[in-house]
């Protein structure tokens, strides 16, 4: 999740470390490439979504608290 935030907020502060860490985990290059681009779309789509101002709809209230937050992490604070 370090890589993944750290992607979120300054991709340009990625150093060869970061990527080395999680080849220590098992992580293939692919796999690591793929980490970026996931974290990078959410980014590209939250964007998105906030700048359109999307409301959540019932399904989104019907989820789990913690995936709610998860969802949440980089948008805009909803108004209740």
């Amino acid at each position: 999740m370090d890589f993944a935030e750290k992607v979120a907020l300054d991709p340009t502060r990625i150093t060869e470390a970061d990527a080395e860490t999680l080849r220590h985990y098992g992580l293939s290059d692919l796999d690591v490439f793929q980490v970026v681009l996931a974290v990078c779309l959410r980014r590209f789509f939250s964007g998105v979504v906030s700048a359109v101002g999307t409301v959540p709809d019932q399904e989104y209230e019907k989820l789990a608290p913690e995936i709610r937050t998860a969802i949440d992490a980089f948008g805009r604070p909803r108004s209740a």
